[in-house]
């Protein structure tokens, strides 16, 4: 039987050393300045010892908390426990009972504030290569928004969210600029929207189409043509059919030659001259597109798909279901965080 071990944040009744500096001025010389002894909300510890401290240089006096202790009457072990149950399915409500077992207990917005918390304690991120791009929909204050999501291809994790329709490319691009520039994204895993491309194209970035979604398209159109084509074709689309599955290290090669002998029949339309214009349309945009299908092959950390993309934004729908909305983008963003990832 498998076994689930959490591991939450460690929590201390008594300091175990004394202040490095002032809070306020930085001074190294504080003189204790008597104790208190603060109740707090804890699988635990009832209570906590708190000494206080004064400043030598500026004379201000303050506290120093113990680890895992704050201001708030939560320790953070319990804040985090607050957003784990959450986590896992219970409502706001249901989770305020379930934490009703230790006196006192929390209210459900209180229970709603240590997800928001929880969900902030990740450090940010400094340098992102590999991000993944793709948009959804989901209602704010009752409407219904686009909203795109930038993930790190690396270890999984949303970076940004924002209320922008994927679309769109204008509002894409002027959205997805400035994180680029901060992040420093060399290459971005997207969907075959034409609004990616122009993204990639203006921000001078690399582009991996996701495979699975270029494969459905592609072999869509194979057998849209097939209908229209007779046996005199076949090995033609057989050879494409190939290049697209293996993408071999000559295939922009072996597609020029094939676009040059794809050439539709003179005169008036016909059902068979229309598959063979679509066939050779194909052949020309893999062709032309070949490095945004086949840069996983070139680019060392580049994902074939963007499902982990896909994934983060499916267990955060699976997770909606059972709330009943978002008032604000923050809540929004801080609820998708905790979906994809809690750690103490």
């Amino acid at each position: 039987m498998a076994i689930v071990t959490l591991r939450l944040p460690e929590v201390k009744a008594i300091a175990e050393k004394r202040p490095g500096k002032c809070p306020q001025c930085g001074g190294v010389l504080l003189q204790r300045w008597g104790s208190v002894r603060k109740p707090v909300i804890d699988p635990q510890i009832k209570e906590v010892l708190l000494y206080r401290y004064r400043c030598t240089r500026c004379w201000k006096t303050f506290r120093h908390y113990p680890q895992g202790i704050t201001m708030a009457d939560q320790t953070d072990r319990m804040r985090f426990l607050c957003a784990l149950i959450w986590k896992i399915g219970a409502s706001l409500r249901l989770t305020t009972g379930l934490l009703g077992i230790w006196k006192p207990s929390v209210c459900h917005m209180t229970v709603w504030r240590d997800i928001q918390w929880a969900a902030m304690r990740r450090p940010a991120k400094q340098k992102v290569r590999v991000v993944g791009l793709d948009g959804f929909y989901t209602k704010i204050k009752g409407k219904e928004k686009g909203v795109m999501v930038m993930l790190d291809m690396g270890d999984g994790q949303p970076v940004a969210l924002a209320e922008v329709a994927e679309d769109n490319p204008e509002k894409l691009l002027a959205w997805f600029m400035p994180l680029a520039q901060q992040y420093e994204v060399e290459v971005i895993v997207t969907d075959d929207l034409f609004s990616y491309s122009l993204v990639a194209h203006d921000l001078e970035l690399k582009r991996q189409i996701c495979r699975f979604h270029a494969l459905r398209w592609m072999t869509v159109t194979l057998k849209e043509c097939e209908t229209g084509l007779g046996e005199v074709w076949q090995d033609t689309m057989d050879e494409v059919r190939r290049i697209i599955r293996n993408l071999p290290d000559n295939g922009p090669h072996l597609l020029h030659l094939l676009w040059k002998r794809i050439v539709p029949p003179d005169g008036e339309r016909t059902p068979e001259g229309d598959a063979v214009a679509r066939l050779r349309l194909l052949v020309l945009k893999l062709g032309e597109n070949w490095q945004q299908y086949a840069l996983f092959l070139a680019e060392q950390g580049v994902p074939t798909t963007n499902n982990a993309t896909e994934r983060a934004i499916g267990r955060w729908r699976n997770r909606s279901k059972t709330t009943r909305g978002f008032k604000s983008l923050n809540g929004l963003f801080a609820a998708f965080r905790i979906c994809n990832g809690l750690y103490p």
